[in-house]
């Protein structure tokens, strides 16, 4: 019990501003300041000490004993909850602001400082026409959620047609450069967004829910889409990714279920999980040629999707990535992939086809589970550590190896009865134990001469198996 009393009390000790200070002096607004000197003996770092004015000028410098100090650093918590604060101007001698110097100063609507200070871990916020604004810089800000008259976040506040300003003038003139995490987070009433040009990072949840938004322009300033930015905006039908982003965050666009089309750039090298999840709408996507991972679920239950064109610089295709893709008939793996991720391609009852490149090494669990509609398999994987996804498929009725093939894993086409045609390359060296038993539909098969192994019972109740040529020579079976 002592021990919970001590924490808790820690921590509401560390949000109340307690320093100790080497003098106080009354600023021009008669606010008294309180300031501590620097380790050069030439500078001091300002702290407030009473919150009664509405205006705040932090002064050049400082005089204490008839030595003059210059201003050149607002501590930690400095003016943490200042509510009395409408304006704040900080003089061009100061370098760094503190953490959460002014956090909670909620009503603020004027934010005058240098050019190139970076203040954004100090909590600097201004309101305007009930948009908050949070300063990063002397130059740039983030448009943050809708603000009553208190300071206090209103939310779902934002309706009808929205263009985000690309600057604003609060003291300073500031550029909007992001948009804040959870901004427009579930304004079902948004029906369209315009975001201007210079404007490089949508933040994370930022249109999350906002399921009447029909259309929203991304500039090609932006680089970074955030995590569920566009999460269950299902009124959105097309979306067009600019050039400069790089990254897709986990659930961008998932349960953009009206989403038919979407266009993503070459810049985009990374696609998080469940990025595109639960759009059904989509019929078909390319992914570009410099993504080189597919995040777990990224496409999953994508149920109209048809096609889907996989680059060759993927060297991953994550869990679930296609799981529930119903719609998709064929697909054909690059050879860079070398690990099919669990339940990658689950329950794809609409796949006829698949081509297994010859850089796959690892086959998750039920990668291809309720594929029960493949016919023909391409297979080319020089190794495989997983042997089991292939087996007992009635519909698969034909298999070729490419040339990299040298072991044909042990179970790999175990139980697959509609089999009756199987492709054996050159190349290979060894068959696996019941690689193809109780494949009853399988009546000759051409084992090559370079073959030096064969696993026990490979071929076992394959009971109309009647001709088995090794090399070239050919023997009658029963």
């Amino acid at each position: 019990m002592k021990h919970t009393f001590f924490t808790l009390a820690l921590l509401i000790f560390s949000f109340i501003n307690v320093f100790a200070y080497d003098f106080t002096a009354i600023c021009e607004t008669g606010q008294k300041l309180a300031y501590t000197i620097n380790e050069d003996k030439e500078t001091v770092r300002v702290y407030g000490t009473s919150q009664y004015p509405s205006k705040l000028i932090i002064p050049y410098s400082v005089v204490y004993k008839s030595k003059t100090y210059k201003v050149t650093s607002i501590g930690d918590s400095a003016f943490y909850n200042y509510e009395a604060f409408e304006s704040v101007t900080i003089p061009e001698g100061v370098t760094s602001i503190g953490r959460m110097a002014f956090s909670g100063c909620s009503r603020l609507t004027s934010v005058t400082l240098p050019e190139n200070l970076d203040v954004s871990k100090a909590g600097i916020s201004f309101k305007q026409d009930s948009i908050s604004y949070t300063v990063l810089n002397g130059k740039e800000v983030q448009i943050g959620q809708f603000v009553n008259h208190f300071g206090q976040i209103v939310e779902n506040s934002y309706s009808g047609d929205f263009v985000i300003p690309s600057k604003v003038t609060a003291g300073n003139t500031f550029s909007v450069t992001s948009i804040k995490v959870c901004t427009f987070f579930n304004c079902r009433g948004l029906t369209s967004v315009t975001i201007p040009e210079g404007v490089t990072s949508i933040g994370e949840g930022s249109f999350y829910g906002c399921s009447a938004l029909t259309s929203v322009s991304i500039p090609n300033s932006v680089t970074s889409i955030g995590k569920s930015a566009f999460n269950g905006c299902n009124g959105l039908t097309s979306i067009t990714i600019p050039e400069g982003v790089t990254s897709i965050g986990s659930s961008a666009f998932y349960e953009c279920s009206g989403l038919t089309s979407v266009i993503i750039p070459e810049s985009v090298t990374s696609i998080g999980e469940l990025a595109f999840g639960g759009c059904s709408g989509l019929t078909s996507i390319t992914i570009p040629e410099g993504v080189t991972s597919i995040g777990e679920g990224a496409f999953c239950r994508c149920t109209g999707l048809t096609s889907v064109t996989i680059p060759e610089g993927v060297t991953s295709i994550g869990k679930s990535a296609f799981a529930d893709c119903s719609s998709l008939t064929s697909v054909i793996i690059p050879r860079g992939v070398t690990s099919i991720g669990e339940y990658a391609f689950c329950r794809c009852s609409g796949l006829t086809s698949i081509t297994i490149p010859e850089g796959v090494t690892s086959i998750g669990r039920m990668a291809f589970s309720g594929c029960n509609y493949i016919e023909t398999i391409y297979f080319n994987a020089v190794s495989c550590k997983e042997t089991s996804e292939f087996s007992n498929k009635e519909n698969i009725t034909e298999v070729i190896f490419g040339d990299k093939v040298q072991t044909i894993p042990e179970n790999l086409f175990l139980g697959c009865t509609g089999l009756n045609s199987v492709n054996l390359s050159q190349s290979v060296v060894s068959i696996g134990g019941s690689a193809f038993s109780g494949c009853i539909g399988l009546t000759s098969i051409i084992i090559p001469q370079s073959v030096t192994t064969i696993g026990v019972g490979a071929f076992k109740d394959c009971t109309k198996l009647k001709e088995l040529t090794i090399g070239s020579t050919c023997y009658s079976i029963g």
